[in-house]
């Protein structure tokens, strides 16, 4: 089997000032990246499917890169990737909103007075960027991500907290670890259990027996959490006042290649997407006219060429996925679920 180093996300780094299809040595490409990467293939076969998988997904970034001139693509770890691989990332439950939701809410835009542009990393209240590996725990590193900027918002000191015990422990609605599950799921869980630190329970990026010590010093709780509404200058205003929040979004392949920019995939894009990734928004602001959020992944810091960051166009609900509501009806409630906040 072929080995990924789930440390090593750096960018081989190709230009696209000028149309390169038909022009690329994508066999000089493919034998950069391998060495880059330190890709260790079982044979010969595999090594001739992941090429053929290199150049498709080459193939692919190119067209996204001239239907997306907002953004820059380049070559990094999913480059030899399937499709069907690179969906096992994206950890929420198929029960998400459809996209055809969308086209019933109005732009709403309200009369919040918002700066420019606000980065909560600045306030030094943002932790490290993290790495959910091949494992499709992002709605974890959600939950995981709000509490530990809460918890330093609340004037605790900065605790780096687990995400595996949510992968082993939480099975709240639909909530199966690497399967999948809902980021409100785990807030849920941090207000009835806690969450104890990364050093207490590691993360291993796979489903374990739940060994979880409830009722123990050392535990990071939250008192409540709460939806916001699609208003998203409200839930600007909001990130302001609670600190970051979470976001689901439907994943088109072009953000696997993401490099800088402000990503702004199509809504015809995003309706084509099948599967949903929870994220995290840290701030927002605007570049070259464009508005954005600011977006914390959890594909490792060296993921694109912001440190693990993305900057997501801000302004029309980017391909929102929504959130469950606790139940398997398919309802979605009142339709204020697109947004989350730990509330202080």
């Amino acid at each position: 089997m072929w080995s990924v180093l789930l440390g090593l996300l750096g960018l081989v780094c190709i230009s696209y000032q000028t149309p390169l299809a038909g022009r690329i040595d994508y066999q000089t490409e493919f034998n950069n990246f391998v060495q880059k990467f330190e890709r260790n293939y079982e044979n010969d076969a595999e090594r001739t499917f992941r090429f053929n998988t290199f150049v498709q997904n080459v193939d692919k970034m190119l067209e996204d890169s001239k239907k997306m001139p907002t953004a820059k693509f380049g070559i990094n770890k999913f480059a030899d990737w399937t499709k069907e691989e690179k969906a096992k990332l994206n950890g929420l439950p198929k029960r998400t909103r459809p996209m055809s939701k969308l086209d019933k809410l109005s732009s709403k835009s309200s009369n919040y007075s918002l700066p420019q542009s606000f980065d909560w990393r600045s306030r030094n209240v943002v932790t490290p960027v993290k790495n959910q590996g091949q494992c499709g725990s992002c709605w974890t590193f959600q939950t995981v991500a709000i509490i530990e900027s809460h918890t330093i918002l609340s004037g605790q000191r900065a605790v780096i907290l687990s995400e595996q015990e949510l992968v082993d422990c939480d099975k709240l609605d639909q909530s199966d670890g690497c399967n999948g599950g809902w980021p409100n799921a785990g807030l849920v869980y941090a207000v009835e259990h806690g969450l104890p630190t990364e050093k207490a329970y590691p993360y291993k990026a796979v489903n374990q027996d739940c060994h979880a010590r409830y009722g123990g010093n050392g535990r990071t709780y939250i008192k409540n959490w709460e939806f916001l509404g699609p208003d998203e200058n409200a839930a600007a205003y909001q990130l302001m006042q609670l600190g970051p929040i979470g976001y689901n979004i439907y994943v088109p392949d072009s953000l696997f290649n993401y490099q800088t920019g402000v990503w702004w995939p199509s809504d015809a894009d995003c309706k084509a997407a099948e599967d949903s990734h929870a994220i995290t928004i840290v701030g927002f602001g605007t570049e070259n006219g464009v508005p954005y959020w600011l977006i914390k992944n959890s594909w490792g810091a060296n993921w694109g060429g912001l440190g693990g960051y993305f900057k997501m166009h801000r302004g029309n609900l980017t391909c929102a996925s929504g959130y469950g509501i606790g139940d398997d009806s398919g309802d979605f409630g009142d339709g204020n679920e697109w947004f989350v906040a730990a509330t202080l």
